[in-house]
C-alpha cells in the first residue's frame, strides 16, 4: 500500500504539469500510472477469488513433548491462476510453523505436512490460517484469514515415581501402595457384593435376602485423608525458560504425583495461585486426574499471593488426616514455619524443592533446607535436568529413611 501511495505522487506531479502545458506526454504518464495502480488493485483482489483452505489436524489435546501432525490444503477453484501465495498458520503453539509461498495453476491445489512441537503446558490456538497475495509491482498486499481458531490444551508431562513416598501409611518395601485407614461417616450410601474379611456387622440384611446373596454397606468418608498438590506459581520464584522453567517442573511433578497415587484410589486434590486460584477438592478416579491435568495446563506462573501467603489463608482448609505436598523454588523460610504449624495438627506435610540455582537464578537453598530439618519436615530436592524418579525417592530426601520412621511414629 505504500508503494501505491509512492506511484500516486508522480502520477499527481504529471497531472499537474500536464494542466499546465498541455504536453501530451504528461498526459500519457498520467494515463499509464492510474492504470498501473488500478490493474494492481484489480490483480490482488481477484488473486483471493476462488480460493479455499482446508487443514486437518491429529489432535485437540496433547502432553508436553508431543507432535501436532497438520495437514494444510490450498484449492484454486478459480479459472485465473494464483502467481504468488504465503501461506501461514496462525497456530500459537510451539514453534510456529513457517511460511509457505506458493502459486497455483487454474483449478489446482497444493497440499503439505507441517509439524508442531508443544513444548509448554498451556491452553492454545490452532489457526486459523492467513494468506496473503500481491499484485506484480508489489503495490498491494492483501490478507485473508480461512478457518476458525480451535482450542489445543496442552496437559504437563509426567514421569514415574516408582520409589516415591509421602504418605506416613506407605510400605518402606518395594510394592503396591498402602493407604491410611479412612474415617467412615454413619451414613451408608451404597451397597456392594460382599468379600471375604467384610465385617458381618456391615452386611445389609434386607438387601441380601431380596437379592439371594450377601450384600454389604458402603459408607460416605471424610475427605479429611487426601493428598493436596500445592505446586507454586508466584511470579517471583520462577526461574529458567521453556520447557526447563520451574514452573514447568512444578507442573510436572504435580501431575505425575496426582497420577501415581490415583491409580491407587487416592483422594488427590490441587490447591494452587497462578493468574487466579484454581482450588480442586481431593476425589479419586479418572475423572479427578483429567481435571487436575487441565487445570495445572491453565495455571499460569503469574501468581501475586506469595507461598507463605497461601498458607496462611489456606491452612484452616487442611484437617488432620490430610497429606500436603508443596512444590516450590521459593528461598524464603516464612513458609517452613506455617508447615510446621500444620504438621503440629497432625498434618503430613511433604515438601518438594526446585534449586534455584540450577535453573539460572541466584542464591541457594541452603536456609530453606535448614528450616525444613529443624522442623522435621521431609523433603526432596530436584535440579534442573534431573530425572523425577530418582529425585523423588526415599534415599534422595535430605532427611533419610531415619525421619520417615520418626513421622510415622508422630501419626501413629
Amino acid at each position: 500500500m505504500k508503494r501505491a501511495i509512492l506511484l500516486g505522487a508522480p502520477a499527481a506531479t504529471c497531472f499537474f504539469f500536464a494542466l499546465a502545458t498541455g504536453a501530451t506526454l504528461y498526459y500519457r504518464a498520467v494515463y499509464a500510472l492510474l492504470l498501473a495502480l488500478i490493474g494492481s488493485w484489480v490483480w490482488a483482489r481477484l488473486g483471493l477469488v476462488g480460493l479455499r483452505v482446508q487443514v486437518e489436524r491429529n489432535r485437540r489435546q496433547a502432553t508436553v513433548g508431543d507432535a501436532i501432525e497438520e495437514r494444510i490444503t490450498v484449492t484454486n477453484r478459480s479459472p485465473l491462476p494464483k502467481a504468488w501465495l504465503e501461506v501461514e498458520d496462525q497456530t500459537s503453539v510451539g514453534a510456529r510453523a513457517a511460511s509457505m509461498v506458493i502459486s497455483l495453476g487454474s483449478h489446482s491445489f497444493r497440499s503439505w505436512r507441517a509439524t508442531l512441537l508443544a513444548e509448554r503446558r498451556g491452553i492454545y490456538s490452532l489457526g486459523p490460517i492467513r494468506v496473503t497475495i500481491s499484485d506484480p509491482l508489489g503495490l498491494f498486499t492483501l490478507n485473508r484469514y480461512f478457518t476458525e481458531p480451535e482450542e489445543l490444551i496442552v496437559y504437563p508431562r509426567t514421569e514415574q515415581l516408582p520409589n516415591l513416598r509421602l504418605l506416613a501409611t506407605e510400605s518402606l518395601g518395594e510394592g503396591s501402595v498402602r493407604l491410611r485407614a479412612r474415617q467412615a461417616t454413619p451414613h451408608a450410601s451404597s451397597v456392594r457384593d460382599y468379600h471375604p474379611g467384610d465385617v458381618l456387622s456391615r452386611i445389609h440384611w434386607p438387601t441380601s435376602v431380596r437379592r439371594g446373596q450377601l450384600m454389604v454397606k458402603e459408607f460416605d468418608e471424610g475427605m479429611g485423608g487426601g493428598l493436596w498438590l500445592i505446586p507454586d506459581f508466584h511470579v517471583s520464584v520462577q526461574r529458567g525458560e521453556g520447557s526447563q522453567a520451574t514452573d514447568e517442573y512444578a507442573a510436572t511433578i504435580a501431575a505425575s504425583i496426582a497420577q501415581r497415587y490415583l491409580t491407587v484410589n487416592m483422594p488427590v486434590g490441587l490447591l494452587t495461585y497462578a493468574e487466579k486460584r484454581y482450588l480442586l477438592s481431593p476425589e479419586r478416579g479418572e475423572a479427578q486426574l483429567r481435571q487436575l491435568f487441565e487445570q495445572l495446563a491453565r495455571a499460569r506462573a503469574e501468581g501475586k499471593t506469595s507461598l507463605t501467603e497461601l498458607l496462611s489463608k489456606e491452612g484452616i482448609r487442611f484437617d488432620r488426616y490430610a497429606t500436603l505436598v508443596v512444590i516450590t523454588s521459593s528461598q524464603e523460610v516464612a513458609w517452613v514455619k506455617l508447615l510446621q504449624e500444620l504438621a503440629t495438627q497432625r498434618v503430613r506435610v511433604v515438601v518438594v524443592l526446585l534449586d534455584a540455582a540450577t535453573f539460572g537464578g541466584a542464591g541457594t537453598m541452603t536456609r530453606v533446607v535448614e528450616a525444613l530439618k529443624a522442623a522435621g519436615i521431609l523433603a526432596y530436592m530436584v535440579h534442573q535436568g534431573d530425572k523425577l524418579g530418582k529425585a523423588l525417592s526415599l534415599a534422595q530426601a535430605h532427611s533419610g529413611e531415619a525421619a520417615l520412621y520418626e513421622s510415622k511414629m508422630s501419626l501413629v
